[in-house]
């Protein structure tokens, strides 16, 4: 249906508005998406009749320049995985719209008024959200204190929403707002993983993938991506012969040492497969007795701090089905999460291809890594970048971060293994 949307929007607003009347909107990004899609058709149409005009041609090709970066992240939001990227997608196309489109003397004052509408919609929905978060605040119960300190957070984001004087700012905030309620939007969200069992390991083992075992696609072009591990791969030829298992006692010693280690959460669970609907999410804890070499004993107990979300869980989430063999895929919204002291990019795709059978879960993760933290990791593994080998790293980047066309963040994929732990709450 998106292919036939952007045949439409290049002949004309008017077929696209007819059809949009009688499509569901998968997402409140849809007007918008239609919007940004009606003035990059405008502008071509006033580049193909070729009226001579240099400056207005000069403009129209702006409008079409920044017009697809906004579609873009526009497209990406009508596919986001949850209630929070969706938001944050759209957020970033807002800014495109209100910074680089707007000003310009092409652009109708109808996309503003797209915009204030959406935001209008999302608005509608966090308040209902916020209403959910109060009446979880007022019931009591072991999770009164966090669902109370993120209804203060999400008011003091409402506020913010409400006397925003920009759009960008309006959009901010209400982001701010989706994450301080997420797991009280949108009934979706609520009702996946609602009941069941709950369950809490903690990752254990990382470590490169053998030629046998393939890596998870991040990138959505059906292939899968482990950009980085190839790179380390010709990194370590000509760097004095670094290989895999260097790679892998690096990561073990960072898991070991590092200041927090990574939980992996599961609720909803039936505790066996098949499962159509269980919910995973990762998270930062810190360990409590400050000895770590018990973190890997099965029965280490962690503490997460502010980490989790109001309703308990991992802000990092995601919800997936577990096939009856226990496999899994689930697509997490990175938020903030650090994996082996690596930092992992904030907007970039989590995905887990894993095995859940009623024991520890194990299997692959695919995560992204910036350019910044990729020289950081390359350093401890004592290997140095030739002169000559920049541009190759530069030509590895696999994935766009930004949204703005151009790779500039590293695919990487682990195998993982876990063991049973607990959180304190």
């Amino acid at each position: 249906m998106r292919r036939i949307l952007v045949v439409l929007v290049m002949v004309g607003f008017a077929v696209v508005g007819a059809l949009a009347a009688s499509t569901p909107a998968p997402g409140h990004a849809t007007s918008l998406w239609l919007a940004v899609g009606s003035e990059r058709g405008t502008a071509e149409t006033l580049l193909d009749s070729e009226t001579g005009d240099a400056s207005a041609e000069r403009e129209a090709q702006r409008v079409i320049v920044f017009s697809d970066k906004a579609l873009r992240s526009l497209t990406k939001a009508l596919d986001a995985s949850s209630y929070v990227k969706e938001l944050k997608l759209t957020g970033k196309a807002v800014k495109l719209i209100e910074k680089k489109l707007l000003p310009l003397d092409r652009v109708s004052a109808a996309l503003g008024d797209a915009v204030d509408a959406t935001g209008d919609r999302y608005a509608d929905d966090l308040v209902l959200a916020r209403d959910r978060l109060a009446a979880a605040a007022a019931g009591g119960g072991r999770k009164a204190s966090r669902v109370r300190r993120a209804l203060r957070r999400a008011d003091k984001s409402l506020q913010k929403a409400n006397g925003a004087a920009t759009r960008v700012k309006r959009f901010k905030a209400l982001l701010a707002l989706a994450k301080a309620t997420k797991g009280f939007s949108r009934d979706g969200e609520i009702s996946c993983g609602a009941s069941g069992k709950e369950a809490t390991w903690v990752i254990s083992g990382l470590r490169m993938l053998s030629e046998s075992e393939t890596a998870p696609d991040l990138t959505g072009d059906g292939k899968p991506d482990d950009a980085l591990g190839a790179l380390l791969g010709v990194l370590g030829a000509v760097s004095g012969g670094i290989d895999a298992d260097d790679v892998n006692a690096l990561l073990s010693e960072r898991l070991l040492t590092g200041a927090e280690v990574v939980v992996l959460q599961g609720w909803g669970l039936r505790g066996s497969a098949p499962d159509d609907c269980a919910q995973f999410g990762l998270l930062n804890a810190a360990d409590t007795d400050g000895d770590p070499d018990d973190n890997f004993s099965g029965s280490e107990v962690f503490d997460p701090g502010d980490a989790l979300a109001a309703d308990g869980y991992a802000p990092t989430r995601g919800s997936t089905a577990i096939r009856a063999d226990g496999a899994f895929v689930v697509d997490l919204e990175v938020t903030e999460l650090v994996v082996a002291q690596l930092p992992l990019a904030p907007t970039g795709r989590l995905l887990i291809a894993g095995t859940y059978t009623g024991v520890p879960p194990q299997g692959v993760i695919g995560i992204v890594i910036d350019a910044d933290d990729l020289v950081a990791f390359v350093t401890d593994l004592g290997l140095e970048i030739p002169p000559a080998f920049l541009p190759l790293v530069g030509q590895t980047a696999d994935v766009d971060v930004d949204g703005d066309g151009k790779n500039d963040s590293f695919s990487l994929a682990l195998a993982f293994t876990t063991v049973p732990c607990e959180l304190s709450r």
